[in-house]
């Protein structure tokens, strides 16, 4: 439901002629020329009574502002804003006003915003605090050198790349962003609390500042600019949060598939192993124990010889040396004694014993780093006390 001033301005004469001949083929050719305003203004009200729409007026303005408001504290894009502004008329079942006239209520309620923005960040940040945003604004002197060069990079350039490597050194350069990061949140917290910005208002100034070059940055109004940076220091401390758990997880999984891994490459090789000795010991006890036995059985069933003869050959084949160690081994309890010291191994857990260290390296410098978040309602226990709160050092309690 449009309702422009005129319609000869809204619509194009084709798109009039290609209606007319849908509603009737032979029907003549309309000229607004000869369209009263007031038949005009009877035609819109008849429409409308007819679809169950009203018209818009203040009440139904009043209802549009307060739900662009809601959207532009998000903040969400003005085309976004546009047509969620529309589907909302349609629901309410209000006329669709000249677009014009919508495109001013929201770029006038985007413009009150941003002001009341710019007004907290110019009454709020102190010379110090500004002082220290501009820093961030400033090259980074190469290694070795005291003065910044020419191709030498913003502090700010700096903090945008997150790396996703788990060496220990990158590790160790993630967890220094984050001090960097934690220092210059903590001084700007009671800002983020008086611009009371949503996690999507953070996340769309910071974006800002990662996509954009740092002369644009610099570029903009000093309140403005100043939003873009603290909005980008909030986002870049939740997000090496996000990035060094990560890491962590990504290390833990990694030592935890490594350790299985070699574990079931030695299991392997163990059961070769004993599979091979198990062969040999068969082999052995069919070629040796049992055919030295079957001897001793034939010369003892024989009856052309006598008990004397038995007697005499039975301890010679048992005097050979080869018979003499077959029957002094015990081949069975060897390979019980093998099996069972086998499974009662703790191999798995000695071999993440053995990596320790690397999984050491890579870990203890993150928890240390983070910030941890607590339940509202926990309380510590009387009987056992944390030896941080012996000292009087404050736990961390947040962690996004």
């Amino acid at each position: 439901m449009i309702s422009p001033p005129n319609y000869a301005a809204a619509f194009r004469p084709r798109d009039v002629e290609y209606v007319a001949r849908q509603l009737e083929p032979a029907a003549p050719t309309i000229d607004f020329a000869n369209y009263h305003p007031r038949a005009q203004q009877h035609h819109q009200a008849t429409i409308r009574a007819f679809y169950g729409f009203r018209l818009f007026d203040a009440e139904a303005a009043r209802l549009l502002l307060k739900e662009i408001a809601s959207m532009v504290h998000s903040p969400v894009k003005p085309k976004v804003i546009f047509g969620r502004c529309v589907d909302i008329l349609i629901r309410e079942k209000i006329e669709i006003p000249a677009y014009a006239r919508l495109t001013k209520l929201i770029l006038c309620a985007i413009s009150r915003w941003s002001q009341g923005l710019a007004s907290i960040i110019k009454h709020t940040l102190t010379q110090d605090v500004r002082a220290l945003l501009d820093s961030l604004l400033t090259q980074e002197p190469l290694a070795g050198d005291t003065v910044p060069g020419r191709t030498s990079a913003y502090k700010l350039t700096l903090m945008k790349k997150l790396s996703q490597s788990t060496k220990p050194s990158k590790i160790k350069q993630r967890v220094a962003d984050l001090d960097l990061a934690k220092g210059l949140y903590h001084q700007l917290n009671w800002v983020l609390q008086a611009i009371a910005l949503k996690p999507e208002g953070i996340r769309y100034y910071a974006h800002m500042v990662i996509r954009s070059e740092i002369f644009q940055i610099v570029r903009r109004d000093d309140p403005d600019r100043y939003l873009h940076v603290v909005a980008f220091i909030a986002h870049q401390y939740y997000r090496l949060h996000d990035n060094l758990v990560d890491g962590l997880l990504a290390s833990l999984r990694s030592f935890r598939n490594g350790a299985i891994r070699e574990h079931k490459e030695q299991c392997y090789a163990r059961r070769e192993r004993q599979h091979e000795a198990l062969k040999t010991l068969l082999s052995g006890l069919e070629h040796g124990l049992v055919g030295t036995l079957t001897t001793v059985g034939n010369i003892t069933e024989d009856r052309a010889l006598s008990d004397a003869e038995k007697v005499t050959r039975n301890r010679a084949l048992l005097a050979k040396q080869e018979t003499r160690r077959l029957l002094e081994k015990d081949p069975v309890s060897e390979l019980k004694a093998s099996l069972v010291g086998a499974l009662g191994e703790n191999d798995y857990y000695k071999i993440r014993e053995s990596k320790s260290v690397w999984i050491q390296n890579r870990v203890s410098p993150i928890p240390k780093a983070l910030t941890f978040q607590g339940e509202p309602g926990a309380q510590p226990s009387p009987t056992r006390i944390h030896p941080a709160q012996q000292t009087g050092v404050r736990t961390p309690i947040i962690c996004r």
